[in-house]
């Protein structure tokens, strides 16, 4: 026995359980061990209870293990997963339970039997989760037979019972309360075991299990006692035993009861989840359960409203489904479809129930409400009365009250009904707040006492603090007494427990925008939006709360949305028109406004009171003056005196509903001011009737104030007189004067506070409009009446200053007043504004204009530095700070500042300044435009003005709108009346005009109009030396040579009596007479020529270095062929010094290039214009004149020409561009077009691309020049017939490219050209047919011969229509190289002899060279050769012109066997080109041919090979093919 103990030790230490079971069950009784040592043997429940021991230890620690170990495996369950699949395992494999069996077999002890048994449960319990379904049903009877027994006994844990009271399948009220009862004295299982009599029956809450404090709120509830402590005990119950299906039971219960809808909800959703989890895990059914949650789900799911509804509809159907005739569930899914509502349905419900059972009250009840909520009282009365009979409920008194109170008002008076049954209900139940709130109503309208009222609806909100119908009562109640700050906190907290209620969310932001919370009302607003997004008050009042923030766009974009809810809805459109005055979106202001008042109109409550139009108005009224305002500072002046003149009919209209309203007076007065003082000009008599008919229509005001003298246009009789009789400006002056007086007569001794401030106001701008009056009373020369109104403005103006001290704008009104007639005053008012309000520039301009006046520079000059210290924008204090520098003789008046000036006086100097500046800049000119544009917009009849207006304009090359500035100029001194002005002094100024109109009409190419302009400034006698050049100019671009040379005459004459001593006037003679010999030669006689020679040298003879006449003589002579004066007039100018030539000296390099060049010296020409290029690099178009010499006369320097072509154009790109001298595209093209040519003489592959991109280039800068499209169609031409291997293109697509720049060449070759560059286009349209039919030619003979035939007709009518003879030359040549590739050879011929014979002809080796290849062709060898060597004879010896022509030579004197001959032109070649792959291929196959000769000549050979393998590696070389052909001729090669 020793030894089984010592083993069980053994592997209990080493933690084998199992074996230790083992071997302990060997020594219980009855095993042979047992037999053995009966003496020493423990008793059987000892062993049983280690064996228990062990195994509860070994299942615990095999649980832990496994799960530990599980859930580090790669991909593993999540933990809870984990540990259910271990226990499950566990527990199906452990024999823990027969362990137990046997003990309690064994045991004796009473106490510890319970113990085992417990154990045993909960072991059982366990397990049975865990079994097959087939066996669930037997286990669960054991473990209900258990635990009742375990029950029965009494014993202190609390498993029995929780697993008996889960087990019930009942509703709450039917719960077995013994057992509930009992299950009360449990403690949790790690308390001391006990008996039920020793149990402590006031243990400690902790000490309690959480089946006993269920129990105990279980009876609370029953009892019902305070519902928050039971559901206290059901919580604390809850922590311990979380998955308890009678604590969520009966908690949901608990909460229905106290009416906390949602938390009932919540716990009969979790009893429902733990329910069918019970069935599943243990097989329990749990029908009737169910059923009871699902009544108590769907009264919580009515009475939490219309969002719970569907949930409510689908429980109680759900529970009807399974039982039709269930009462309670008819009852509530009748009370869910009165929620709704639909009636209908609720009403068959209630009579099912009544079907089922005739004395359910509740039925009876429902059915009548059914009826109150459809309109029929009567039938509601008497079914309630007829329920009433059944037993008087608080709930039918309620409704009968309900019912009385809508039946009318004798119900209501009479006490014995509303008011009776209201307390019987409240008597009844004390705790349904419907009742209270009902009468509260009652108090508050049928009694009005509003303190009761307020008493019960308190009392109802107590009763149940979600009560809308007596949060609503009571808070509009309190507002109407006022009592803003309850009736928020009441709405605050309202929201706090019922965060859904829009209405509560929409009063709080009502009540905000009341108290001026603007935030608090936009967040308010929008919380109610988002509960209902389609209440048009709720849009529209956040709009309000957004535009009172200054939020604009949000304001509008509500105010849109409030619309598009309700189109007819009028204040939102009000609201937005507002907000569109606010952005200065004026015109969506103006047609808000128009429509509000139409749609008003319409309505019956302005057509009952006119009254309600009066706010549109105003605001229309209001928006029509601030838009005419900013249409005249945007120019639109015209539109300015319309918006005045609608501002003044609306005013009219609102004073005729409304005639005491201030503020309408006020913007007519402003209305009328703005038209008189803004754009007196534009007045008309629409303007004047509409004040004459406003002020005749609008009452006087009765009992007014006399201590204001009213305005009047009263004649010295005392009669106004009629509309006409004085000039509109006065009558505009009147109304504004009228209307501010009748604003102060409203105002004077008005109670309202508010009103009479505003007195001072209206006098002063009644003293602005005597002060406009007086101005233009003294303009009209009418002292007496100017200087009464004068008195009047000074007058009105001190009675502000009294009222209003403290305003320095009646002090400066002052100060401006008195300036003229009482300096005294006047200096003071502006001290004493300026003292008032230091900070005003205004102030201290019209002071340092006073001291001006006064003769003071040194205090005007500081009153205007202060004026730009304290606002450096203002224009005014630059111009009189200029003006005293101008008078101290300082500095001009150069500032930027004053360009945004609106005075005309600013504007006109500050223009004048910028165009007299000696150096003036683009930028000065343009500001200077806007300026005099801004100047003569706003005060159009100053013509001297628009003078310099166009002046400007010219400057800038806007010569258009510049004639039309003169024409405005002449059109106003034409109509002017000025007496100021002399007759002479007018005709003066208009022969000024018009000579600067009609040097404008010349600029601008209209000479015809200038020819006009210059007769008419002829005839007013006041034309000078200049009028007659331009007169002379102006006939000579018209073709009227005769009248142009009499008006140069007519300049001449008039130079002879200027006195030549002055330069400018010797400068002015030389001028008239360069231009009077340009006529001369125009005339083109001999006698005219010589004229015009003889007026040239007159000019040098009066000045030696009058460059532009040396210049002209040496054209002259070029042009005549007089080489002696060219060369004399050269030789002047070469003399010449670079200062002073200026200019002119390009001009002058130019003319002595071509001179040069004429004489065959191009080396020294191009060194002439190189000069002027290092002269002046920075000028591009030098090198574009350099380039296209080079070009033209240098071709071996084709590839420097286009690198100076490069060049210029990147001095193009890099210059600044210049608005006085800009870079025409005509420049650049002519640039681009001449790099792009010299590129096509190069042979170089990449140099040809480069070239073709220049002229596409070329095109683009200038798409309409033939020029271009003639050098790329050239350049097509050059590729078509070349072939180079790197072009892309095939020979049939520069075929097509080539027909396609010929089309546009000619699509050019209209009246714009002239007949030469037509010809030219012809024949490039003859080369792309030509190149057509050489490439169809192998494919398609027919479509070729079509081809070549429209190209020998091209050509052929080229050669008859065009006289020049490099064209016809060129015709000739194109003609015969249609005929060779025709196969007419003797014609092609003949046609290149007479390209040969042509007359001035250009010298080109073309025509021979073709002529030889039509020899050749025809066998004629002999004449070929004759005509290569002539060709050659006129060539110089540059490789690329000489080279071709001598490898044909000599190809055609291999052909005729004429090796030697052949061999010495090849040398030739090689000499001037050594590694040209032809002349080593010809030399090659001659030595071939030959023999090989000597081993030199091997040598040779074998060089000459290595070279042409090498030579299509540069892309231009030998086709490989021909290479490999020649290397099999050569034996010697062949190892």
């Amino acid at each position: 026995m020793d030894a089984i103990q010592r083993i069980i030790s053994i592997c209990i230490d080493r933690k084998d359980r199992s074996n230790a079971i083992k071997y302990l069950r060997q020594t219980l009784p009855g095993t042979p061990l047992a037999a053995i040592c009966q003496q020493d043997l423990p008793s059987a429940s000892e062993t049983w209870n280690r064996i228990a021991e062990l195994r509860e230890t070994e299942d615990a620690e095999t649980i832990a293990r496994e799960v530990e170990l599980r859930r580090k495996r790669l991909g593993s369950d999540p933990l809870a997963v984990i540990r259910i699949k271990v226990e499950r395992e566990v527990v199906l494999a452990s024999d823990i339970d027969s362990i137990y069996v046997q003990l309690l077999d064994a045991e004796t002890d009473s106490a510890r039997i319970a113990d085992v048994r417990v154990k045993l449960l909960a072991v059982l319990s366990k397990k049975l989760g865990h079994l097959p379904a087939d066996e669930k049903d037997a286990a669960r009877s054991s473990i209900d037979d258990l635990a009742q027994k375990l029950a029965d006994a009494g014993v202190a844990d609390p498993l029995p019972y929780e697993i008996l009271i889960d087990a019930e399948d009942v509703a709450i009220p039917d719960r077995n309360q013994q057992l509930i009862s009992a299950a009360r004295a449990t403690k949790k299982p790690a308390q001391p075991s006990a008996s039920a009599a020793a149990m402590d029956q006031n243990a400690s809450d902790d000490d309690l299990s959480a089946i006993a404090k269920f129990a105990r709120a279980f009876f609370k509830w029953q009892d019902g006692q305070d519902a928050n402590d039971a559901v206290q005990d059901i919580s604390e119950g809850l922590d311990d035993s979380p998955s308890s299906i009678f604590g969520y039971h009966l908690l949901s219960r608990i909460y229905l009861d106290s009416a906390e809808w949602s938390a009932a909800v919540a716990a009969a959703e979790k009893a429902k989840e733990l329910a069918a989890s019970s069935t599943d895990t243990t097989g329990r059914a749990y029908d009737n359960v169910l059923l009871d949650l699902d009544f108590t789900l769907g009264e919580a799911y009515v009475n939490l409203g219309h969002r719970c509804t569907p949930q409510a509809l689908a429980t109680y159907r759900s529970i009807l489904q399974s039982d039709s005739s269930n009462i309670r569930a008819l009852h509530g899914l009748g009370l869910t479809l009165i929620s709704i509502p639909r009636l209908d349905e609720a009403a068959r419900c209630f009579e099912k129930i009544v079907r089922l059972d005739a004395a359910y009250q509740p039925a009876l009840v429902e059915l009548a409400w059914v009826s109150f909520l459809r309109g029929e009282y009567s039938q509601a009365l008497e079914q309630l009365l007829d329920a009433q009979n059944l037993g008087a409920t608080f709930l039918i008194k309620y409704r009968l009250a309900r019912t009385y109170w809508m039946l009318g008002d004798n119900y209501c008076h009479d006490t014995s009904f509303v008011q009776a049954h209201l307390i019987d209900a409240a008597r009844l139940n004390p705790r349904f707040a419907p009742t209270f709130t009902l009468l509260g109503q009652y108090y508050n309208e049928v009694e009005g006492d509003r303190v009761r009222a307020a008493k019960c609806f308190t009392k109802a909100i107590s009763i149940d603090s979600i009560n809308e119908d007596a949060i609503k009562s009571l808070a509009f109640l309190w507002l109407e007494s006022n009592d803003v700050e309850r009736a928020l906190a009441l709405l605050q907290n309202a929201v706090g427990s019922m965060p859904r209620a829009g209405w509560a969310w929409k009063q709080l932001g009502i009540i905000s925008l009341h108290l001026e919370k603007p935030v608090d009302a936009i967040t308010q607003f929008q919380t109610a939006l988002r509960i209902d997004a389609k209440d048009c008050i709720l849009w529209t009042s956040l709009g309000e709360a957004y535009a009172i923030e200054g939020k604009y766009m949000a304001a509008i974009k509500a105010l849109d949305r409030a619309l598009e809810l309700e189109s007819a809805a009028i204040f939102p459109k009000y609201l937005k028109a507002t907000v569109y005055h606010k952005l200065s979106l004026f015109p969506d202001a103006i047609a808000s406004y128009t429509t509000c008042l139409e749609e008003l109109e319409q309505t019956d409550a302005a057509q009952a009171n006119p009254k309600t139009l009066v706010p549109a108005l105003k605001g229309l009224a209001e928006t029509l003056y601030q838009y005419a305002k900013w249409q005249y500072e945007d120019g639109g002046y015209g539109g300015c005196a319309t918006r005045l003149l609608e501002a003044i009919r609306t005013c009219h209209r609102a004073m005729s509903i409304a005639p005491d309203l201030v503020c309408i007076t006020k913007i007519l007065g402003d209305s009328c001011l703005a038209l008189a003082s803004l754009v007196p000009d534009l007045l008309s008599a629409s303007h004047v009737e509409a004040i004459a008919d406003l002020m005749a229509a609008v009452d006087p005001i009765s009992g007014a104030s006399s201590a204001f003298e009213p305005p009047t246009l009263q004649d010295d009789d005392g009669a106004l007189p009629a509309v006409g009789s004085v000039a509109p400006l006065e009558h505009i002056l009147c109304g504004s004067a009228w209307s501010y007086h009748r604003a102060i007569m409203l105002v004077v001794g008005s109670p309202d506070k508010d009103r009479s401030s505003l007195v001072d106001l209206f006098a002063h701008d009644l003293g602005v409009a005597y002060f406009h009056s007086h101005k233009l009373a003294a303009a009209n020369h009418e002292s007496g009446k100017s200087m009464r109104l004068l008195s009047l403005a000074i007058k009105f103006v001190k009675i502000a200053i009294r009222i209003q001290p403290s305003k320095q704008l009646y002090w400066n009104a002052l100060g401006v007043y008195t300036s003229a007639v009482d300096p005294k005053i006047c200096q003071h008012a502006l001290i004493k504004a300026a003292e008032v309000d230091a900070q005003n520039p205004r102030v201290w301009c019209n002071l340092g204009y006073f001291y001006l006046l006064q003769d003071d520079l040194d205090l005007a000059g500081q009153c205007f530095t202060r004026a730009q210290f304290v606002d450096p924008d203002w224009s005014l204090a630059w111009f009189g700070q200029a003006y005293v520098a101008r008078l101290t003789g300082s500095i001009g008046l150069t500032c930027r500042m004053l360009a945004s000036a609106v005075q005309p006086e600013i504007l006109y100097a500050f223009g004048l300044e910028c165009y007299l500046q000696p150096h003036r800049s683009p930028l000065t000119l343009t500001q200077a435009s806007h300026t005099l544009l801004k100047c003569v917009e706003r005060h159009s009849a100053d013509p001297a003005a628009f003078n310099l207006y166009g002046l400007v304009l010219e400057r800038l090359g806007q010569y258009e709108d510049a004639i039309n500035a003169f024409a405005g100029a002449i059109r106003f001194i034409e109509s002017s009346h000025e007496t100021d002005l002399s007759s002479t002094e007018k005709t003066r100024c208009l022969a000024y005009t018009l000579e600067n109109k009609a040097r404008a009409e010349c600029a601008a190419g209209f000479f015809t109009e200038a020819v006009a302009t210059f007769a008419q400034c002829v005839d007013l006698g006041h034309a000078d030396a200049y009028t007659y050049v331009g007169q002379g100019m102006a006939s000579y671009f018209v073709g009227d040579l005769a009248e142009s040379l009499h008006a140069f005459e007519k300049a001449l004459g008039v130079c002879e009596t200027l006195s030549l001593d002055d330069a400018a006037n010797r400068r002015l003679k030389n001028d008239t007479t360069l231009l009077l010999s340009q006529v001369l030669y125009a005339l083109g006689t001999a006698e005219h020529v010589d004229l015009a020679k003889q007026q040239l040298l007159q000019c040098i003879a009066t000045d030696v270095q009058y460059v532009p006449a040396i210049i002209s003589l040496c054209a002259l002579g070029l042009v005549l062929g007089d080489w002696t004066l060219a060369q004399t007039a050269a030789a002047e100018l070469i003399k010449l010094e670079p200062e002073v030539l200026g200019a002119l000296d390009a001009e002058a390099d130019w003319v002595l290039s071509s001179l040069f060049v004429l004489q065959g010296q191009t080396k020294t020409a191009r060194g002439f214009l190189a000069k002027a290029v290092h002269r002046y690099p920075w000028k591009a178009a030098r090198w574009s004149k350099l380039a296209e010499l080079m070009y033209c006369h240098s071709p071996t320097s084709s590839a420097v020409a286009a690198s100076v072509a490069v060049s210029g154009l990147s001095i193009f790109a890099a210059s600044r561009p210049d608005p006085l001298n800009p870079v025409t595209t005509a420049q650049v093209s002519d640039m681009q077009r001449i790099g792009g040519l010299a590129m096509l003489s190069d042979s170089e592959p990449r140099r040809l691309r480069a070239g073709r991109s220049a002229l596409c280039r070329a095109i683009r800068s200038s798409p309409s020049s033939m020029s271009n499209w003639l050098a790329l169609g050239l350049h097509e031409a050059a590729s078509a017939i070349t072939h180079e291997p790197p072009a892309p293109l095939t020979c049939l697509d520069h075929a097509a490219v080539l027909t396609r720049v010929a089309d546009a060449a000619l699509a050019l070759a209209g009246d714009a050209h002239t007949a030469e560059a037509a010809g030219w286009a012809h024949l490039l349209k003859a080369e792309s047919l030509l190149q057509q039919g050489i490439a169809l030619k192998p494919a398609a003979e027919q479509d070729s011969a079509a081809y070549l035939g429209q190209a020998v007709q091209v050509a052929d009518s080229v050669i008859n229509l065009v006289s020049n003879a490099a064209i016809k030359q060129a015709g000739y040549v194109q003609l015969g190289r249609a005929l060779h590739e025709s196969g007419d050879l003797a014609t092609a011929s003949q046609a290149l002899r007479m390209a040969t014979e042509i007359e001035n002809a250009p010298t080109w080796t073309l025509p021979l060279q073709e002529l030889a290849r039509v020899y050749s062709a025809s066998s004629q060898t002999a004449d070929a050769m004759l005509c290569y060597e002539a060709a050659l004879s006129l060539v110089d010896a540059t490789p690329k012109a000489k080279l071709p022509i001598l490898l044909r030579l000599a190809h055609g004197l291999m052909e005729a066997l004429d090796d030697a001959s052949a061999s010495e032109h090849i040398n030739a070649a090689l000499q001037l080109e050594p590694s040209n792959a032809g002349a080593r291929l010809m030399q090659t196959l001659l030595m071939v041919r030959s023999g090989g000769g000597t081993g030199k000549d091997k040598n040779k050979i074998a060089k000459n090979m290595a070279l042409l393998g090498e030579s299509d590696d540069a892309g231009y070389g030998v086709e490989p093919v021909l290479v490999e052909w020649l290397r099999a001729q050569i034996p010697a090669a062949k190892g």
